[in-house]
């Protein structure tokens, strides 16, 4: 179970206005496993009411504003997933879409990182932790690792803060084709969801970020906040 005065706020956007970021029905599913991962007594065990549900936010001021509030408020652990398109500003920063945001004026329409961290290192957490589902997804810690250190997903401390990204700063997030996507997550979300569901041979049942992305094809990292995986049957 997170620490008291935890909050997890979720964001997926799998529907947009603009005909240039496709629809991802897969983020939306993705969207509800997080909730169901996080919320499961035998696995994370928060709180329905530590969880904050934002599926295809029209207006990033906002949810700007919505984030802002509940990092404020937040002492425990301060989790924030997004899953959905991820773009970059003209200057190559990464920026998180929502349902209205612009392709020409992603600085001005999506939510910029820059925005996001700043929030998140105003919050007088104990422990801050960002997992973003997206495009690009890297750049939020481009600058923090070496290049021997970038992978398909890269975990970095940050400022009092633990980052988990599902792509390079430079490659695209992966997803199943569009007709499996009616009930397929993501694919990272996917293999998040069957880590901590099945477990990790070897491992202990409480695992902490660290023992998820020590496996195979995943870095290793050391975020103290934990889920409890399933027993065996």
């Amino acid at each position: 179970m997170p620490p008291p005065g935890s909050h997890a706020i979720l964001v997926g956007v799998s529907e947009y206005e603009s005909s240039e970021f496709l629809p991802i029905p897969a983020a939306f599913n993705s969207l509800k496993a997080m909730r169901d991962m996080l919320t499961d007594s035998s696995l994370c065990g928060w709180g329905s009411d530590q969880v904050t549900f934002i599926p295809n936010p029209q207006r990033v001021d906002h949810l700007a504003v919505q984030i802002a509030n509940i990092a404020k408020r937040t002492t425990g652990a301060l989790l924030v997933y997004f899953v959905g398109h991820g773009t970059l500003t003209d200057r190559g920063d990464l920026c998180l879409t929502v349902t209205t945001t612009q392709p020409e004026y992603p600085t001005y329409t999506g939510l910029t990182w820059e925005g996001l961290s700043n929030a998140l290192l105003l919050s007088p957490a104990q422990v801050r932790i960002t997992i973003l589902d997206c495009c690009f997804a890297g750049q939020a810690i481009e600058a923090l690792v070496t290049d021997d250190d970038k992978g398909l997903a890269d975990l970095a401390h940050i400022q009092g803060g633990y980052t988990l990204a599902a792509t390079a700063p430079n490659r695209t997030a992966h997803v199943p084709v569009f007709d499996q996507q009616v009930t397929a997550c993501t694919s990272f979300t996917g293999e998040l969801q069957e880590l901590l569901t099945a477990g990790i041979q070897g491992r202990p049942e409480i695992l902490t970020f660290g023992d998820i992305y020590s496996r195979d094809g995943w870095r290793r990292g050391s975020p103290s906040t934990r889920c409890r995986r399933r027993r065996s049957r």
